[in-house]
């Protein structure tokens, strides 16, 4: 595997990579990893990955007895959006 070396991150940036590291139990470099590979994942596999995170999401709400937006309704709005 290949070594990266970002010159001029600016301070915040690399603070907000730190915060989200510590907050999913990661080091900052595999954190700045993973967050690189989500920004180039080909449309259909942030898609995937994004309704997943919506399921968990109303999965949730529903365990609190929180109504939510169904997947059909997602859907549409998806269709929508790209009208």
């Amino acid at each position: 595997m290949r070594s990266l070396e970002i010159a001029n991150l600016p301070d915040g940036m690399y603070q907000r990579i730190e915060e989200q590291a510590a907050a999913h139990g990661t080091t900052v470099s595999q954190e700045a990893a993973e967050l690189l590979a989500k920004a180039l994942a080909d449309d259909d596999t942030r898609e995937t990955e994004l309704l997943a995170e919506l399921a968990a999401g109303r999965a949730e709400l529903k365990a609190k007895g929180i109504p939510s937006i169904s997947e059909t309704e997602i859907q549409d709005m998806k269709q929508w959006g790209r009208e």
